[in-house]
């Protein structure tokens, strides 16, 4: 049922065309941010992997990078580093600094991509439209 309205409604295939053309540029920092996550899970599973975060929420590489993913949401911060905040004060440094690096640099550095992208995609479009506009008025009014 989506596709039917956009199909049929020519303002949102506009907007679904200009957000899949802007996709590669947003695929580059999408990749960071998986690499961010990558690379902090396999810290974090090496690190805790003796302690009691490494039991409950790091016990395996695809668990820490699960846990980092839903970290970076913040939906589950200040529950994925008690544990090893109780057992080490330091600890605290991995998780401040993931959440530094992800959610307030590359967060916000896919939303500028995001952004930037898409007004250069609408901003083509509207060229194209006043060119043919001019065009069919110059057509028009050739005498």
């Amino acid at each position: 049922r989506p596709i039917y309205v956009i199909v049929y409604s020519g303002r949102l295939r506009s907007v679904s065309t200009n957000t899949f053309k802007s996709a590669p540029q947003v695929a580059e920092v999408a990749f960071l941010l998986l690499l961010h996550v990558l690379l902090f899970a396999w810290m974090g599973f090496i690190l805790f992997r003796d302690s009691k975060e490494g039991e409950v929420y790091m016990s395996s590489f695809g668990q820490s990078m699960l846990n980092l993913w839903i970290l970076l949401t913040t939906a589950n911060y200040p529950d994925v580093m008690m544990p090893a905040y109780t057992d080490s004060r330091v600890a605290c440094i991995f998780f401040i600094a993931f959440l530094v690096l992800g959610l307030f640099f590359l967060a916000n550095l896919m939303l500028a991509v995001i952004y930037n992208a898409y007004r250069e995609q609408l901003r083509t479009d509207i060229l194209k439209q006043m060119s043919a506009r001019h065009r069919s008025l110059c057509k028009a009014f050739d005498i």
